[in-house]
């Protein structure tokens, strides 16, 4: 019985095969890490392109607007049919209202 109990303190193999399972794990744990955080930043960048562009849309609209309101045109999409644009394979909406009766008054709407 004590020879038996010697031998198995001198037999490291099982020990190894822990160590190695464990470093094994460690890095699966790492590699998991690093490609969740890697696919939350792509996701965050895409919604942030997907806003700047609704923001460069919104001051094209801007510009367009007062250039029907300084030509006195009676057409300024408010309440009709919005216009629309398609950029990176995303449809944006805007949407721009005038209220005549506070001049200073104009909504633009972005969606997407």
């Amino acid at each position: 019985m004590l020879r038996n109990l010697k031998e198995l303190k001198e037999n490291e193999k099982g020990v190894v095969f822990i160590l190695v399972v464990s470093v094994i794990i460690v890095m699966m744990i790492l590699v998991i890490s690093i490609i969740s955080i890697n696919t939350s930043q792509v996701t965050s960048v895409e919604s942030e392109v997907k806003r700047i562009q609704a923001e460069t849309l919104a001051m094209g609209a801007l510009d367009y607007s007062y250039s029907v309101l300084a030509t006195n045109n009676a057409i300024l999409y408010s309440g009709g049919n919005p216009l629309t644009e398609t950029i990176d394979g995303t449809t944006f909406s805007i949407n721009t209202a005038f209220d005549n009766k506070i001049s200073e008054n104009l909504t633009i709407n972005v969606d997407y």
